[in-house]
């Protein structure tokens, strides 16, 4: 880890101060005599705790930046940052699918391009096209020549674009300038102004805007692949329609429960939204406890009892 003590002596570190840099975690501003560390794939810097309270990581990477980053890779920034992701849940060797209400209105879809090749891959329009002729190629000269092995093209082909899609999307996915390129597969993530799911690489994203929602609640009750998931309640304008989608996320989403409760805090404190969090861990819900005081909001913390549904506090743990 490579610690830098901003010295107001440095012209270096003054052309730093200037640029009035916060930490992303706590908000504090960075000034002379503090310890900061910057990340090496983000180039955010942190102040030395917080580093250190993330676990000495960010980015998915623990690695820190020897030198101090010039400005021009500082303002490397998209508009509409994100401020925590996670993978959706895996159960066996396949991930959970984005919830298919994440298709539909009021949620917004976008969609990204890697390559040209992505034009083709993605198009199910000219890829069912291309294996109808292919399958019924395949059909029609095994019937002519009654050779059954003129069908194996029409299974072996199918494979072998998956797995060219694989390599494509790995090798164009590394090359991503933002944090798109740590989402190796489905991904939840919350931004400044969103809730979203992503596909492998933001390739396909489907986003609610926060004016949409009211509440987020989080869950963790086993370890259980559908143990532990989030619900986001919304309102459709327009036709005062309410809904609710829930997503099943890896109970690594509480690894760092100071980052979530921070990003949580940071989209409910301009906006009406409610936040819940459950949880049968009663250090989780010690810290999220311990948290909510300290930074005075007011979320619904519950601790609930091991192998049981109810929901309901047990404030004789605390």
């Amino acid at each position: 880890m490579h610690i830098h003590k901003i010295n107001p002596n440095s012209q270096e570190h003054q052309n730093f101060l200037a640029q009035n840099r916060k930490d992303p975690i706590t908000g504090d501003s960075i000034s002379e005599g503090d310890e900061v560390v910057f990340c090496a794939s983000c180039k955010s810097v942190f102040l030395k705790d917080t580093w250190e309270y993330l676990g000495n990581r960010h980015c998915e990477q623990m690695e820190t930046l020897i030198k101090l980053p010039i400005q021009k890779n500082i303002h490397l920034k998209v508009v509409d940052d994100i401020l925590f992701y996670q993978s959706l849940s895996m159960e066996g060797d396949s991930q959970t699918m984005i919830p298919s209400k994440a298709r539909q209105i009021p949620w917004i879809k976008k969609t990204r391009l890697l390559s040209s090749y992505d034009k083709f891959q993605t198009s199910n329009v000219y890829t069912g096209l291309f294996m109808l002729i292919l399958v019924s190629f395949c059909i029609t000269l095994s019937f002519f020549t009654n050779n059954f092995f003129i069908l194996i093209p029409s299974f072996v082909i199918p494979v072998l674009l998956g797995i060219i899609g694989d390599i494509h999307d790995s090798y164009y996915g590394k090359k991503i300038k933002s944090i798109h390129k740590h989402f190796l597969g489905n991904t939840f993530y919350i931004s400044e102004s969103s809730v979203g799911f992503s596909t492998a690489y933001a390739k396909m994203q489907y986003n609610l805007p926060l004016k949409y929602i009211s509440k987020i609640a989080f869950y963790q009750r086993g370890k259980k692949v559908r143990d532990n998931y989030c619900q986001i309640f919304y309102e459709i304008k327009g036709i005062h329609k309410h809904e609710q989608i829930t997503c099943y996320l890896s109970n690594t989403i509480y690894t760092n429960p100071f980052l979530l409760f921070n990003t949580l805090q940071l989209i409910s404190k301009d906006n009406t939204i409610e936040i819940s969090i459950e949880s049968t861990e009663k250090d989780t819900v010690a810290i999220f406890k311990e948290l909510n005081e300290k930074w005075n909001t007011n979320f619904a913390i519950t601790h609930l009892y091991k192998h049981n549904t109810h929901s309901f506090f047990n404030d004789l743990f605390f």
